[in-house]
């Protein structure tokens, strides 16, 4: 089921967990070239390995190159400076260890960055070099993290289940139709925002959202009779969850100004939040506690090899 995007939020920094954290160091430092990153300013130096300002804006806008938990909004460029320390950590821990990457497994570790990301880039000895620090990087931590994070038993998952029930319940969900005019900036959009209350004036004299979706909606819900299906509400704009807040089965919104134009929502039904049974999430519990698991002793890895480093950050 799609979800009109003009009812979609923005996106957030959200938690993902170490293996996956890593994963994106590659997007996220191939986006920086070596040409930018000689001219750049270096912020930190961990045991003699650059950190530059770039590095740092790039993990930011990625979301993490390690443990990934998101950005704080007081201090977010601490905690990507942070992210990089500790994936450089890993880095010299790595070459310690004497660990290498072929030339076969930065071909694929490049051409599988390149699909992902949509990127036109040639390998470079910049990109390579890249590549291969990232390779070094997961082979270390696989090879001091991997093998601890042993397969949980019942006791552990119910134990976890149990304090964290709420990430394993069905939240609220709402059903929704929508009437969306699209407009951009100017004369476009005062029109639109004409014809969207026109439109409002229409459904207090009683006529069918449906029928008014149909007729002047843009875009596909207006083949649906404006109908966008069951959502979360934490799927949906900020302007349009609250209005949302407003609202019982059966009523409509007023007009909800967003960046693309106007909407008016209306609830068709709400579907309750509820818990679900241990035997029914207990594969999603069990990943969990391994994910855990893994980041505590990721986090106990990095910490260790913290304390034996020399760590420069720079004003």
């Amino acid at each position: 089921m799609m979800i009109d995007r003009e009812l979609q939020p923005m996106r957030r920094y959200g938690h993902r967990h170490a293996g996956t954290a890593i994963v994106l160091a590659a997007a996220a430092l191939l986006q920086t070239s070596a040409a930018a990153r000689v001219l750049d300013r270096v912020v930190a130096r961990v045991d003699g390995e650059v950190i530059t300002r770039s590095d740092v804006e790039k993990v930011l806008k990625q979301g993490g190159v390690v443990f990934g938990a998101g950005a704080a909004d007081d201090e977010p460029m601490a905690w990507a400076l942070d992210e990089l320390i500790a994936f450089k950590l890993l880095l010299v821990g790595a070459r310690a260890r004497g660990l290498t990457a072929t030339e076969e497994e930065l071909t694929q570790e490049f051409d599988r960055t390149a699909a992902r990301e949509g990127a036109a880039q040639a390998m470079t000895e910049g990109v390579r070099q890249q590549l291969q620090e990232i390779l070094l990087v997961r082979k270390f931590v696989e090879a001091r993290v991997g093998g601890r994070s042993r397969e949980p038993v019942r006791e552990e998952l119910e134990s976890y289940y149990g304090k964290h029930l709420e990430e394993f319940g069905e939240p609220e969900k709402s059903t929704l139709r929508v009437i969306s005019v699209q407009a951009e900036n100017g004369e476009q959009r005062q029109q639109a925002h004409r014809k969207v209350e026109a439109i409002l004036a229409k459904l207090r004299e009683g006529e069918d959202f449906g029928a008014l979706s149909r007729e002047y909606s843009s875009g596909p819900v207006a083949g649906r009779d404006g109908l966008i299906g069951t959502v979360e509400r934490s799927a949906l704009r900020d302007e349009v969850a609250g209005a949302l807040k407003m609202l019982k089965p059966g009523e409509h919104s007023g007009v909800i100004e967003t960046s693309e134009g106007f909407q008016i929502v209306k609830l068709e039904e709400v579907i309750p939040a509820r818990a679900r049974d241990f035997e029914e999430v207990r594969e999603q519990v069990r990943v969990r506690v391994i994910q855990r698991k893994r980041e505590e002793a990721l986090r106990e890895l990095v910490g260790g090899l913290r304390r034996d480093a020399t760590v420069e950050i720079r004003d």
